[in-house]
């Protein structure tokens, strides 16, 4: 399999999914979860000359760990901002959950969202915006990821530069990411007609995100959608053995029967002797971002040792 830097294999022209694209940007959600300083070292080794640029951000509340981390990163060709996901037991961070929505954004209200999301993107929106300001000087194609939580800001975040700046965004690829908003913001992210987007886009952001399921991912069915939340993109859904399917050759029934399928499989262990359950240890096995991007990475042809290569050299 060939080697990757993301730099120079990321497909900056792609319009509709990308396998090599969907597996850069895994990396890059990964990478996102990575100290500041070894941010900056990863990146450069992926071939990104930081010469100027300042890529980290990040919001701490009370000098606590990060509660919003990402990285912004441009050449001439491209920019890309990456948002880390939670680093929380998911145990603490589903019981937590507040299903409150609010408007997004009062003056130029397109729907709810998750209240939770809008002011994680709130607190790092100043930067991000300046960083992605200073970047954009040769009309380069933005392209936005994240994992968990950060997938749910990288959605919003694409949303936010398209649907309430104007300015277009080339593509979304989102990782085991929670659901994000009310169906009039469903509505908005598919429907709404933007006269800033070229002609060689798709008119639909919707048509430009793709959100990517592995398996029986739990985060990816909260909040749950009886209380009215929806999940915007196309889905890409790998299933229990791997493979991957897209949105036009799978349907809910079918995920649901290969999800029943890979509990049937995995419900009960023997390993220590007695029957236990152990479906829930698959569903948070199923959301981290290591499998993400080994899945995206096979899928793309490109070798699988990359990850460990980036950790070894920081």
């Amino acid at each position: 399999m060939p080697t990757s830097k993301i730099a120079r294999r990321f497909n900056h022209k792609a319009r509709g999914f990308s396998r090599i694209n969907m597996a850069c940007l895994a990396s890059c959600s990964n990478i996102a979860y990575r100290p500041s300083d070894e941010i900056k070292k990863t990146l450069e080794f992926e071939g990104f000359n930081l010469s100027g640029q300042d890529v980290f951000f990040e919001y701490r509340k009370d000098n606590m760990d990060p509660d919003i981390q990402g990285f912004i990163v441009g050449d001439s060709k491209k920019i890309i901002i990456s948002f880390r996901g939670t680093e929380s037991k998911f145990e603490d961070w589903s019981l937590n959950f507040d299903i409150m929505r609010e408007d997004w954004v009062p003056n130029n209200n397109l729907g709810s969202v998750h209240r939770g999301f809008i002011e994680g993107l709130d607190s790092v929106w100043t930067t991000i915006k300046e960083r992605l300001n200073k970047l954009s000087d040769n009309n380069q194609s933005i392209w936005i990821t994240g994992h968990s939580l950060g997938g749910a800001l990288a959605a919003l975040a694409a949303a936010t530069i398209e649907l309430q700046e104007n300015q277009p965004v080339a593509g979304v690829y989102t990782f085991g990411q929670p659901r994000l908003g009310n169906r009039e913001f469903y509505r908005n992210f598919h429907d709404h007609e933007n006269n800033a987007v070229p002609e060689l886009f798709e008119k639909s952001l919707g048509k430009r995100t793709f959100r990517c399921v592995n398996n029986c991912d739990l985060v990816t069915r909260v909040p749950p959608q009886i209380t009215g939340y929806r999940h915007v993109g196309h889905l890409i859904y790998f299933d229990h053995d791997g493979h991957c399917h897209t949105h036009g050759n799978l349907s809910q029934w079918a995920t649901f029967w290969d999800r029943f399928a890979g509990r049937a499989e995995d419900i009960l262990d023997f390993s220590d002797g007695h029957p236990r359950l152990s479906f829930i240890d698959e569903d948070l096995e199923d959301h981290s971002i290591d499998i993400y991007e080994l899945l995206s990475r096979k899928l793309a042809g490109l070798a699988i040792s990359g990850n460990e290569a980036w950790r070894e050299m920081v």
